[in-house]
């Protein structure tokens, strides 16, 4: 987005959240059967990619933070945020990981102000502000 675009609305951005988490639904029973297949042509486990998922999620208030406060977000796309559990778990752990990520956003989301939207009167794209799902 660039700084002549207008900045999301909050009801935009809890609507993608929304569409988002119900296409995520829809593809976790999917991924049960396949969570220990290998790595795909991005060197990715479907295990490192729901990790790195739950750990994105579950990072958006702090990330917000640092725009709030005009700090450069220390964000490392790559990382899988991987925790030992992660190597064995079902895919109802991650399911429940995901699905509390989502809530916690959504909690999250209900306490930001329209005005939070833009800081400095400079707009910022729906990753950099709310990242909700990625990195």
């Amino acid at each position: 987005m660039s700084q002549t675009e207008s900045v999301p609305t909050l009801p935009e951005i809890e609507t993608a959240m929304n569409s988002a988490w119900k296409k995520m639904e829809a593809i976790l029973p999917r991924v049960g059967p396949v969570l220990d297949s290998g790595p795909n042509a991005s060197g990715w486990t479907p295990r490192e990619l729901l990790s790195h998922m739950v750990g994105a999620w579950q990072r958006v208030p702090m990330h917000t933070a640092f725009f709030r406060d005009s700090v450069d977000v220390p964000v490392q796309v790559a990382d899988p945020c991987w925790t030992p559990e992660w190597a064995t778990a079902p895919i109802s752990a991650f399911q429940a990981c995901l699905e509390a990520g989502y809530d916690l956003n959504k909690a999250f989301l209900s306490r930001v102000k329209e005005s939070e939207l833009s800081i400095h009167g400079k707009p910022h794209s729906v990753r950099q502000r709310l990242a909700i799902f990625s990195c």
